[in-house]
């Protein structure tokens, strides 16, 4: 959880401001995350080709693979949501008491 910018801050810009780079890159060499384009691809951080890449074959199939991960996280987080309703809509909750709460909640990787 990160409150550190404003919900209309570009995804790779709150990215950045986070700790989560950090956490991302340490991850083991077998460990990955998934996102789009408006972030930059790293050692740990795999994003779809675009542009002028596309018309590889190999670099198709890999956006082909890589867009059909990100359906079934999509899907599993559409199971989260009518699972548990709440997550459904945004929780009403002052930003200043968020950014407390958050830092009360460690989070550990294995």
């Amino acid at each position: 959880m990160n409150c550190k910018s404003p919900g209309g801050t570009n995804d790779a810009a709150a990215y950045k401001r986070s700790s989560l780079p950090k956490l991302v890159e340490s991850l083991p060499r077998t460990r990955y995350v998934v996102g789009d384009n408006a972030y930059t691809s790293t050692e740990h951080v795999l994003v779809p080709f675009s542009g002028s890449e596309k018309d590889d074959h190999d670099k198709d199939c890999y956006n082909y693979y890589l867009s059909q991960m990100r359906i079934r996280i999509e899907m599993a987080f559409g199971r989260l949501v009518s699972k548990w309703r709440v997550l459904k809509s945004p929780l009403n909750v002052a930003l200043k008491n968020a950014t407390k709460q958050a830092y009360r909640i460690q989070f550990h990787t294995q």
